[in-house]
Parts: C-alpha cells; structure tokens; sequence
C-alpha cells in the first residue's frame, strides 16, 4: 500500500525562496529515493509556511525521504533558524484524480485539512461514490487521505485549480460524508486548515 508523508515547515520564508530557485537540486535529492511514486512542494508565502509531500510504495521510501529532506534544507540553509518540520505520515487509504488531470495547466491550490479524528471505517469501499461527487466540480483535480501513524487523525489533501475552489471541495467532501457516514459525521470536529500554492511536482 502506497505510503505518504507531509512535512510542514512553519516560519519558513526562506527555505520557501530556496525551494523556488533551487528546484531542479531538490528534485534531484529525492527522484532516486526508494519507491518514489510522486514529491511535491508548495508555498504559502504569507504566513511563510512550506509544504513537501511524497508518496512511496512504501514506509521504507517516506523514512529516506524524510532524512534526505533534512539534509537538503541544512545544506541549502546551513545558517538559518528553521524548526524541524511537523511530519504526518500513513498508508494512503483514499486517493482520487479527476479523469482530465493529465489536460490541466498551471500549478493546483493545495488544502490540507487535519482532523482529530480518524477516518470512517470502510471509506476506501465508497470511493467510486466520493469521486462522482467530487468531478462534479470542474476545478477539483485530486484528493488523498490518510491516518496519521502518531495521533491516529485523519489527513486530507486535495488539490484544485484555484484558492477559491478550495472551500468548494471541502464543503463537497462533507456533504458527501454527512450521507454516507451519517453518524460518524456527527462526532467529527472542525479541522486544521493549511493552504498553499503548488510550487513544482515530480512523478517518478
């Protein structure tokens, strides 16, 4: 089963800068870590917080690719003050693309959403019914979810064309929770949100 890993880099402005100009060496550190399906990073640059994400076939990859990103930053940044990342990691359990995704231009709007709570059992058998509801949205392009291995919380990443669609999405993954899941959905607490704009992607 494909495993996940987001870090999240707060007060970061300038590891965000180095992100933009040092692409290509980033990508390069991690396009032979073990299993790489996919590594990602994004930016927001008003709160200066920086996002990776990387899938693997599995754990083995994320770990490496957790220690490559370490090494990156403190080589690119040996003089910065940057706190270690805050990491969510898991098997991925849901992950849906929109059928044109291969058609799209320029670089989605990226929505993490954290809940403290984990996820409906037997999610992964209704994905055909969240996707149909989800390509409903033009802008919608891809969603993914796990459960965090250290606090057992749900993580839910979706990507979209723009920062308006986000709140789009969202609101149509809840409807669409609400009906599925009705009963779960009533002990589910408002998530943790943290948006920001897709710098570059790298598939393997």
């Amino acid at each position: 089963m494909p495993h996940a890993v987001v870090r999240i880099y707060a007060n970061s402005g300038s590891l965000l800068d180095e992100a933009r100009e040092q692409q290509a060496r980033i990508v390069d550190a991690m396009r032979d870590v073990p299993g790489l399906q996919m590594y990602s990073v994004s930016g927001d640059s008003a709160s200066a917080t920086a996002v990776t994400i990387t899938v693997c076939d599995d754990k083995t990859g994320t770990d490496e690719s957790v220690k490559r990103a370490a090494a990156t930053v403190k080589e690119l940044l040996p003089d910065a003050n940057i706190a270690p990342p805050r990491i969510l990691e898991g098997d991925l359990i849901l992950r849906l693309t929109a059928e044109d995704l291969a058609s799209r231009t320029g670089n989605p709007y990226v929505s993490l959403r954290l809940y403290h709570n984990a996820m409906p059992e037997e999610l992964a058998q209704h994905e055909a019914d969240l996707k149909e509801a989800l390509s409903a949205i033009p802008q919608w392009r891809n969603s993914a979810g796990f459960v965090d291995e250290a606090t057992g919380h749900a993580v839910v990443v979706s990507a979209v064309d723009d920062e308006a669609s986000a709140e789009t999405v969202a609101q149509a993954i809840r409807t669409w929770g609400e009906a599925a899941f009705p009963e779960f959905s009533k002990t589910l607490s408002p998530p943790e949100v943290i948006t920001a704009s897709r710098l570059y992607r790298h598939d393997a």
